[in-house]
Order: C-alpha cells, then structure tokens, then sequence
C-alpha cells in the first residue's frame, strides 16, 4: 500500500517561479482526484484522534449524544481546517452534509464523509480572501484578521496560524498595523521562519 503521508500532489503552476499565487492555482482534474484520495484516507484518523471529539467515549454514547458530540467536533475541525469563524450560510450547509450523512450511513461513516468534505472545500485547500463591501473602484483593500493571521503563517513559516495567531485574529489586534508586527516578528523569531525564508529566495533567485 502506497504511504498514508506524505502525498505527492500535482506542481503548482507558479507565477514567474513562486508558490502560492492566486493566478497560480488552477486546479486540473487530476489534482482535484488526488485532493479527494488524501481526503478520504486521513479522514478515519478523525475516528482516532485524541483531540477530534468535544466528548469522551464518542462510540459508547448514544446515538442521540453521538449525533450532538459529532457536530460539536465537526464544526470546531471545519473552523480549525478553513482557519476562520464560519459564517452562518456556510455553518447550515455543512450541517445539512452531515445529517445526510448521518442519515444514510453509519456514524462512523458518516464523521468520515464530513471530515473529508471539509477537507476538499476551497477554504481549505486555498487561502481564500472574501469580496470587501467597500469602495469597488480601489485597487487595494484591508485584510481581514483571519486573513491576515494566514498571510503571516503561510508566508513565515509555510503552515497554518497557530493558537497565538488565532487568538490575535479574534482579539482584533491583527487589524491594526501594530498588532501584525508585533506577531510577524514572533515569528522570524520562531526557528520554522529560516525554512521559509531560505526557500523564498531560492524562488526569488
């Protein structure tokens, strides 16, 4: 059997050699195929993990309790996964999956057909920066927090925001040009930030 981690996904098309550009992410089907086979192969781990489920003992409760604890711990992965609040359109969408799921399968399949949804959602698989509501005709706009908190991450240290992100991104502090510096220079200060900045100019040059 091939290797669980780590997958082999399709390059990225790049933008005059770097990473992580949006004209850059074009998705072919074959990338979106690879995409689904990884989903659906971490997604059991969520059945084992230590830290998926809000309860104890999920598979000993219930079935009721097992539905209630099974939300709790989806909609907690999906905001960790999508690394934001989810807004409330998409809070009932993805509710609505999982009780077609939970309908049709059975729970554990049903946690393991959510998880994988999550993970195949553009909010994971893109940093995706929202439409602004201000003045159109602006070229430039503000980021929010939870935008921002990924714009440091993945450009410091090539991952998701850790909890002190996510707390500055929920404290509002990141939307304040004091706030953002003061996070960006505690992670240049991290060890991780040496990979990524060697890596970035091996792009650059």
């Amino acid at each position: 059997n091939a290797p669980t981690w780590p997958r082999v996904f399709p390059k990225e098309l790049g933008v005059h050699g770097f990473e992580g550009m949006a004209d850059g992410q074009v998705p072919s089907a074959y990338a979106i195929e690879e995409y689904q086979k990884s989903s659906l192969k971490l997604a059991p781990y969520a059945l084992v993990s230590p830290l998926f489920f809000t309860c104890g003992d999920w598979d000993t409760l219930p079935a009721e309790e097992q539905n209630t604890c099974a939300w709790s711990s989806i909609e907690r992965f999906a905001q960790r996964a999508w690394r934001r609040p989810l807004e409330d359109g998409e809070r009932d969408r993805l509710e609505a999956f999982w009780l077609a799921n939970w309908s049709s399968v059975t729970p554990e399949q049903a946690v393991v057909l959510t998880v994988a949804g999550i993970l195949q959602a553009p909010g994971f698989l893109f940093r995706v920066e929202e439409d602004w509501e201000g003045e159109q005709d602006q070229e430039v706009r503000p980021l929010s927090g939870w935008e921002m908190a990924s714009k440091l991450s993945y450009f410091l240290w090539d991952s998701m925001p850790d909890q002190a992100l996510f707390a500055a991104a929920a404290s509002g502090a990141l939307d304040e040009r004091e706030g953002v510096v003061e996070q960006a220079r505690r992670l240049l200060d991290d060890p991780r930030a040496r990979a990524m900045v060697v890596h970035f100019h091996h792009q650059w040059l």
